[in-house]
Protein backbone atom coordinates (compact mmCIF):
# COMPACT_ATOMS: atom_id res chain seq x y z
CA UNK A 1 0.00 0.00 0.00
CA UNK A 2 1.53 3.07 -0.89
CA UNK A 3 2.06 6.18 1.68
CA UNK A 4 1.50 9.65 1.19
CA UNK A 5 2.06 12.90 2.91
CA UNK A 6 1.20 16.72 2.49
CA UNK A 7 5.00 18.47 1.59
CA UNK A 8 4.82 21.28 3.22
CA UNK A 9 7.23 23.62 0.99
CA UNK A 10 4.55 23.12 -1.96
CA UNK A 11 1.75 21.89 0.49
CA UNK A 12 1.64 19.22 -2.46
CA UNK A 13 0.65 15.30 -1.71
CA UNK A 14 3.50 13.70 -2.76
CA UNK A 15 4.76 9.59 -2.44
CA UNK A 16 6.54 8.91 0.65
CA UNK A 17 6.57 4.64 0.40
CA UNK A 18 5.12 1.64 0.21
CA UNK A 19 4.27 0.09 3.87
CA UNK A 20 7.08 0.45 6.30
CA UNK A 21 9.31 0.98 3.58
CA UNK A 22 9.96 4.87 3.01
CA UNK A 23 12.50 5.19 0.16
CA UNK A 24 10.81 8.51 -1.01
CA UNK A 25 12.24 10.47 2.33
CA UNK A 26 14.98 10.74 4.48
CA UNK A 27 14.80 10.18 8.25
CA UNK A 28 16.68 13.64 8.36
CA UNK A 29 13.22 15.46 6.43
CA UNK A 30 10.50 14.24 8.31
CA UNK A 31 9.99 17.65 9.39
CA UNK A 32 9.44 18.79 5.92
CA UNK A 33 6.07 16.84 5.33
CA UNK A 34 2.53 16.35 7.98
CA UNK A 35 2.07 12.86 7.99
CA UNK A 36 -0.89 11.53 9.70
CA UNK A 37 0.72 8.05 10.80
CA UNK A 38 3.60 6.66 12.88
CA UNK A 39 7.31 6.82 11.90
CA UNK A 40 8.37 4.02 14.15
CA UNK A 41 9.85 1.09 12.78
CA UNK A 42 9.79 2.29 9.19
CA UNK A 43 12.84 1.97 6.98
CA UNK A 44 13.91 5.31 6.00
CA UNK A 45 16.47 6.46 2.79
CA UNK A 46 19.96 6.41 3.79
CA UNK A 47 21.19 10.04 3.88
CA UNK A 48 23.37 9.85 0.70
CA UNK A 49 25.32 13.70 0.36
CA UNK A 50 24.74 12.73 -3.12
CA UNK A 51 20.98 13.02 -3.09
CA UNK A 52 21.08 16.38 -0.56
CA UNK A 53 19.19 18.50 -3.32
CA UNK A 54 16.38 15.97 -3.38
CA UNK A 55 13.01 17.09 -1.89
CA UNK A 56 11.15 14.56 0.11
CA UNK A 57 9.03 12.60 -2.90
CA UNK A 58 10.90 13.31 -5.69
CA UNK A 59 13.61 10.25 -5.08
CA UNK A 60 14.03 7.46 -7.16
CA UNK A 61 12.86 4.21 -5.63
CA UNK A 62 16.15 2.08 -6.40
CA UNK A 63 19.75 3.29 -5.03
CA UNK A 64 21.26 1.46 -7.54
CA UNK A 65 23.45 3.52 -9.98
CA UNK A 66 22.33 3.85 -13.79
CA UNK A 67 23.80 0.40 -14.80
CA UNK A 68 22.50 -1.16 -11.89
CA UNK A 69 25.15 -1.37 -9.31
CA UNK A 70 26.07 -0.66 -5.87
CA UNK A 71 27.58 3.67 -5.67
CA UNK A 72 31.03 3.63 -4.11
CA UNK A 73 29.55 5.25 -0.78
CA UNK A 74 26.77 2.85 -0.13
CA UNK A 75 29.17 -0.28 -0.63
CA UNK A 76 29.68 -2.39 2.99
CA UNK A 77 33.41 -3.02 3.73
CA UNK A 78 33.09 -6.95 4.21
CA UNK A 79 36.62 -6.97 5.07
CA UNK A 80 35.54 -5.74 8.61
CA UNK A 81 32.40 -7.87 9.07
CA UNK A 82 32.87 -10.38 11.99
CA UNK A 83 32.32 -14.02 10.88
CA UNK A 84 29.23 -14.04 13.06
CA UNK A 85 28.17 -11.37 11.78
CA UNK A 86 28.80 -12.73 7.53
CA UNK A 87 27.57 -16.18 9.10
CA UNK A 88 24.11 -14.82 10.22
CA UNK A 89 23.73 -12.97 7.23
CA UNK A 90 24.36 -16.03 5.04
CA UNK A 91 22.10 -18.20 6.75
CA UNK A 92 18.95 -15.54 6.39
CA UNK A 93 18.98 -16.56 2.45
CA UNK A 94 17.49 -14.74 0.08
CA UNK A 95 15.58 -15.27 -3.55
CA UNK A 96 16.53 -14.41 -7.33
CA UNK A 97 14.43 -15.30 -9.66
CA UNK A 98 16.21 -15.65 -13.28
CA UNK A 99 15.67 -15.89 -16.71
CA UNK A 100 17.18 -16.09 -20.35
CA UNK A 101 16.38 -12.64 -21.18
CA UNK A 102 17.52 -12.46 -24.83
CA UNK A 103 15.01 -14.49 -26.11
CA UNK A 104 11.64 -15.67 -24.29
CA UNK A 105 11.64 -19.88 -23.68
CA UNK A 106 9.55 -19.08 -20.99
CA UNK A 107 11.77 -20.42 -18.43
CA UNK A 108 12.64 -19.02 -15.07
CA UNK A 109 14.56 -20.24 -12.40
CA UNK A 110 14.66 -19.40 -8.60
CA UNK A 111 17.91 -19.76 -6.71
CA UNK A 112 18.93 -19.09 -3.10
CA UNK A 113 20.86 -15.88 -2.49
CA UNK A 114 23.94 -16.10 0.01
CA UNK A 115 24.77 -12.43 -0.73
CA UNK A 116 27.63 -12.58 -2.27
CA UNK A 117 29.18 -15.14 0.46
CA UNK A 118 29.12 -18.20 -1.94
CA UNK A 119 26.96 -19.97 -4.82
CA UNK A 120 24.07 -21.55 -4.65
CA UNK A 121 24.68 -25.43 -4.54
CA UNK A 122 24.72 -26.86 -7.86
CA UNK A 123 22.71 -30.14 -8.79
CA UNK A 124 22.16 -32.43 -11.63
CA UNK A 125 20.04 -30.08 -13.78
CA UNK A 126 22.11 -26.77 -12.27
CA UNK A 127 24.97 -24.88 -12.00
CA UNK A 128 26.53 -21.59 -10.55
CA UNK A 129 29.19 -19.84 -11.02
CA UNK A 130 30.95 -16.47 -10.93
CA UNK A 131 31.60 -14.29 -14.03
CA UNK A 132 32.83 -10.95 -12.85
CA UNK A 133 31.32 -10.98 -9.23
CA UNK A 134 30.15 -7.38 -8.24
CA UNK A 135 29.70 -6.25 -4.69
CA UNK A 136 26.21 -7.48 -3.10
CA UNK A 137 25.44 -5.92 0.44
CA UNK A 138 24.66 -2.00 0.47
CA UNK A 139 23.81 0.64 3.00
CA UNK A 140 20.30 0.97 2.29
CA UNK A 141 18.06 2.69 5.36
CA UNK A 142 17.75 3.77 8.99
CA UNK A 143 15.17 2.16 11.09
CA UNK A 144 13.89 4.56 14.15
CA UNK A 145 12.78 1.73 16.78
CA UNK A 146 11.98 2.68 20.46
CA UNK A 147 15.64 3.16 21.94
CA UNK A 148 17.98 3.64 18.89
CA UNK A 149 18.06 4.46 15.61
CA UNK A 150 19.32 1.61 13.91
CA UNK A 151 21.31 1.28 10.47
CA UNK A 152 20.33 -0.75 7.31
CA UNK A 153 22.01 -3.56 5.01
CA UNK A 154 20.11 -4.71 1.69
CA UNK A 155 21.45 -7.27 -0.77
CA UNK A 156 21.93 -5.47 -4.15
CA UNK A 157 20.79 -8.79 -5.64
CA UNK A 158 17.70 -10.25 -3.83
CA UNK A 159 16.50 -7.38 -1.47
CA UNK A 160 16.98 -8.99 1.81
CA UNK A 161 16.98 -6.72 4.29
CA UNK A 162 19.03 -6.36 8.27
CA UNK A 163 19.39 -3.78 11.01
CA UNK A 164 22.53 -2.90 13.15
CA UNK A 165 23.01 -0.64 15.47
CA UNK A 166 25.64 2.22 14.63
CA UNK A 167 28.20 0.04 16.63
CA UNK A 168 27.71 -2.78 14.68
CA UNK A 169 27.65 -1.29 11.28
CA UNK A 170 30.13 1.43 12.19
CA UNK A 171 33.43 -0.06 10.54
CA UNK A 172 31.35 -1.10 7.71
CA UNK A 173 31.42 1.66 5.92
CA UNK A 174 33.58 3.13 2.69
CA UNK A 175 32.67 6.35 2.66
CA UNK A 176 33.85 8.20 5.67
CA UNK A 177 31.26 11.17 5.16
CA UNK A 178 27.97 9.01 5.19
CA UNK A 179 29.43 7.37 8.21
CA UNK A 180 30.09 10.59 9.91
CA UNK A 181 26.63 11.30 9.09
CA UNK A 182 24.81 8.63 10.14
CA UNK A 183 27.06 8.76 13.13
CA UNK A 184 25.29 12.16 14.24
CA UNK A 185 21.38 11.30 13.28
CA UNK A 186 22.16 7.78 15.79
CA UNK A 187 23.60 10.09 18.38
CA UNK A 188 20.56 12.68 18.12
CA UNK A 189 17.91 10.41 18.10
CA UNK A 190 19.47 8.03 21.27
CA UNK A 191 19.89 11.25 23.36
CA UNK A 192 16.28 11.97 22.41
CA UNK A 193 14.58 8.15 23.24
CA UNK A 194 16.82 7.57 26.31
CA UNK A 195 17.95 10.92 27.93
CA UNK A 196 22.14 10.31 28.11
CA UNK A 197 25.16 9.80 25.79
CA UNK A 198 25.50 6.52 23.56
CA UNK A 199 28.83 5.34 23.95
CA UNK A 200 29.16 5.90 19.57
CA UNK A 201 32.50 7.24 18.05
CA UNK A 202 34.21 7.44 14.65
CA UNK A 203 37.56 6.61 14.45
CA UNK A 204 40.07 7.08 11.95
CA UNK A 205 43.30 5.71 11.67
CA UNK A 206 46.00 7.75 9.43
CA UNK A 207 48.92 6.49 7.90
CA UNK A 208 51.54 7.37 10.81
CA UNK A 209 49.06 4.64 13.18
CA UNK A 210 47.57 8.00 15.07
CA UNK A 211 43.52 7.44 16.29
CA UNK A 212 41.81 10.66 15.35
CA UNK A 213 37.71 10.19 17.37
CA UNK A 214 34.95 12.12 17.27
CA UNK A 215 32.58 11.25 19.72
CA UNK A 216 28.98 13.05 21.74
CA UNK A 217 30.22 14.59 25.15
CA UNK A 218 26.70 15.89 25.73
CA UNK A 219 25.46 14.85 29.46
CA UNK A 220 21.99 15.91 29.29
CA UNK A 221 19.13 17.14 26.81
CA UNK A 222 20.01 21.04 27.63
CA UNK A 223 23.00 20.25 26.07
CA UNK A 224 22.39 18.72 22.62
CA UNK A 225 24.48 18.87 19.76
CA UNK A 226 28.05 19.32 22.09
CA UNK A 227 31.23 16.46 20.17
CA UNK A 228 34.33 16.23 21.25
CA UNK A 229 37.67 15.66 18.88
CA UNK A 230 40.32 13.53 20.43
CA UNK A 231 44.23 12.78 19.13
CA UNK A 232 45.35 9.09 20.52
CA UNK A 233 43.67 9.69 24.11
CA UNK A 234 43.52 12.91 24.81
CA UNK A 235 40.14 14.96 24.10
CA UNK A 236 41.88 18.20 22.14
CA UNK A 237 38.24 20.32 21.87
CA UNK A 238 34.96 20.25 22.55
CA UNK A 239 32.30 22.00 20.47
CA UNK A 240 29.33 21.63 18.51
CA UNK A 241 28.40 19.09 16.02
CA UNK A 242 29.58 21.29 12.58
CA UNK A 243 32.52 22.75 14.46
CA UNK A 244 33.78 19.34 15.30
CA UNK A 245 33.18 17.45 12.32
CA UNK A 246 34.92 19.72 10.28
CA UNK A 247 37.77 19.29 12.85
CA UNK A 248 37.64 15.91 12.96
CA UNK A 249 37.75 15.66 8.80
CA UNK A 250 40.74 18.60 8.77
CA UNK A 251 42.81 16.05 10.93
CA UNK A 252 42.44 13.20 8.93
CA UNK A 253 44.05 14.74 6.13
CA UNK A 254 47.52 13.60 5.34
CA UNK A 255 49.66 17.09 5.19
CA UNK A 256 52.14 18.75 6.45
CA UNK A 257 50.05 21.04 8.77
CA UNK A 258 47.60 18.55 10.13
CA UNK A 259 50.60 16.20 10.54
CA UNK A 260 51.93 19.17 12.75
CA UNK A 261 49.19 20.12 14.82
CA UNK A 262 48.79 16.18 15.40
CA UNK A 263 52.42 16.34 17.04
CA UNK A 264 51.84 19.17 18.59
CA UNK A 265 48.40 17.53 20.58
CA UNK A 266 50.36 14.00 21.26
CA UNK A 267 52.97 15.83 22.86
CA UNK A 268 50.93 18.17 24.45
CA UNK A 269 49.39 14.73 26.09
CA UNK A 270 52.18 13.23 26.92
Amino acid sequence: MGEYAIRKKDRQEVKIGTCENMAYIRFDQLDKVEYKYGWMNCFFRIPLPSEDSIEPGDYKWSLLNEKGYIPCDLMVNEDEMSDELKAGLSESTGTIQMTQNYRSYGLLVNVKCYHGFKLPEASADFKAFWNGKAHHLMFSFLKPTEKELRVGLSCAACGQMWSLDFEEAAPLFHSLWLKLRVFHQCCEYYLKRNGDTPDYSVTYKDERDVDITIRPSYVSKDKRDQYSVEIGEAAIKFGSWQEMRDLFIALCKEDSFTYDLKKHYLKKAD
